[in-house]
């Protein structure tokens, strides 16, 4: 590892060398992204489990034939879950935007970094996410309904284009999180268009990344989530046909679907961070590329080192 290339943050990068970095940054600080999310989302985890639990049994309760309520929908169940889940993706890009930057900054990398050194920061980036996700989350919801009422108004064949286009649409507002962590020192409507305009202006390559991201997220989140959701439907099955199980209905039972519960929701996150790194990197080369943020920094540590070359000229005189 120490013979292996820093990551530049700042860099000009294609869809290649994106994709590499981001693949590069997780195996080279596995050790460090691994303990800080364990950290700090295992106690989500732990709350979302009973909030998803709770939200598929309310489901299937609602469907059993002895319910007197068919259309009994779990509202608060599901609002729980959603903002845990928000919680979650900010808490996921508060961290590893922290640690991409402290990477950055840092000669030493991440070795020996101290996460508890590191924690006011990550508070500070996992809000700021939070902020910047409920502004996506409704601009975008504005965005979608907006381009569905056209399709649905202007009649046309190809509805289900419109759809997906208007889907696809809102995916370039998530650049707007990045921007609002890394460049702390703009304003929050400030990152969320310059977040737009990066997002928009590279359209078509960033799709092309969400897509082959997503679809990865997907595969590895597999391997946690199924046990949870075969032992979930079985009891569900169970409930719905009214069969008295013992089985199913034991303590024990449900204690193994709340850990699993557990397991896939931190295997979630632990995938969604292959996805939060890989839109990182991207904001990050885009900027490169559009606002030469490198040579600036340079500069500036330039005029730093003249200043203090100066002291060392004036020390004659003291």
């Amino acid at each position: 590892m120490r013979n292996r290339r820093k990551i530049q943050l700042y860099e000009v990068r294609d869809f290649g060398r994106n994709f590499s970095a981001t693949f590069d940054f997780l195996k080279e600080n596995a050790k460090v992204c691994l303990r800080a999310l364990l950290y700090c989302l295992l106690p989500v985890c732990l709350v979302q489990s009973v909030s998803l639990n709770s939200f598929m049994g309310s489901v299937f309760n609602a469907q059993s034939e002895y319910s007197d309520f068919s259309y009994d929908f779990p509202l608060l169940s599901i609002t729980f879950t959603v903002i845990l889940y928000f919680i979650g993706y900010s808490m996921v890009s508060g961290i590893f935007y922290t640690l991409m930057m402290e990477y950055n900054r840092n000669k030493n990398r991440l070795r020996k970094v101290s996460l508890k050194a590191l924690a006011k920061e990550i508070r500070r980036a996992s809000l700021r996410s939070l902020l910047m996700l409920v502004m996506v989350s409704l601009a975008g919801a504005l965005l979608f309904v907006g381009l569905i009422i056209f399709v649905v108004a202007t009649e046309s064949f190809f509805v289900l284009f419109g759809l997906l286009f208007a889907l696809f649409a809102v995916t370039p507002l998530i650049l707007a999180v990045p921007a609002y962590i890394f460049d702390d020192e703009i304003g929050f409507f400030a990152a969320f268009r310059r977040g737009v305009h990066i997002g928009y202006s590279k359209f078509f390559p960033f799709l092309l990344m969400m897509i082959v991201m997503t679809m990865l997220v997907n595969f590895i989140q597999t391997a946690t989530y199924l046990p949870w959701y075969f032992t979930t439907m079985l009891k569900g099955i169970l409930v719905i046909d009214g069969s008295d199980s013992a089985i199913a209905s034991s303590g024990l039972y449900s204690y193994l679907v709340y850990i699993l519960g557990v397991v896939q929701s931190f295997g979630m996150y632990v995938s969604l961070s292959l996805f939060v790194v890989a839109i990182g990197f991207f904001y990050t080369s885009a900027m490169e590329e559009e606002y030469s943020v490198s040579v600036n920094s340079d500069i500036d540590n330039f005029e730093d080192m003249s200043d203090e070359s100066s002291d060392i000229d004036n020390f004659e005189l003291l």
